[in-house]
């Protein structure tokens, strides 16, 4: 025995909303690192590109240090969790598009991979190197290279 009742669905628009979405984030992304041309040096001979390369992979003369590579590294299972989360957001509203969450994950990795830089990555600098310098945190002299560490939105 039929009751008569019926069942009617109405979307008014989320489904439409989330596919658009869905498909603006496959087109956006989010970089963290040194870019060409960003953050000149005093010194035109050596970029801070180069300098974040030379720390990243190594040279003849020193080990590699991988501030981005062992940042990435430690901290993808953390990484994923916060773009979840800020996806999350941006679905409810509460962030208002989705490069205003990249843009919040970029501030939040160039700040993780700068603290890691002050805390210093092994391995440790010769003793030559720290009487040069003064100092004993790797990849830390005038400042240069670690405040040219930025994010950028890419699409």
């Amino acid at each position: 025995m039929a009751s008569g009742a019926r069942l009617r669905e109405k979307d008014n628009g989320a489904a439409a909303l989330l596919k658009r979405m869905a498909a603006a984030a496959q087109r956006q992304g989010v970089s963290l690192g040194v870019f060409e041309g960003e953050a000149p040096r005093k010194d035109d001979e050596v970029t801070n590109l180069d300098v974040a390369a030379f720390a990243e992979f190594g040279t003849a003369t020193s080990e590699p240090r991988p501030w981005l590579s062992g940042w990435y590294d430690e901290e993808e299972a953390r990484n994923r969790a916060a773009l979840r989360k800020i996806g999350e957001a941006v679905i409810k509203g509460v962030i208002p598009s989705v490069n205003v969450g990249l843009d919040r994950f970029g501030l939040l990795g160039r700040g993780d991979i700068q603290q890691r830089i002050r805390a210093g990555i092994p391995p440790p600098n010769a003793d030559v190197t720290v009487a040069l310098k003064g100092s004993s945190t790797p990849l830390i002299d005038s400042g240069q290279f670690w405040s040219s560490v930025t994010h950028k939105l890419e699409r």
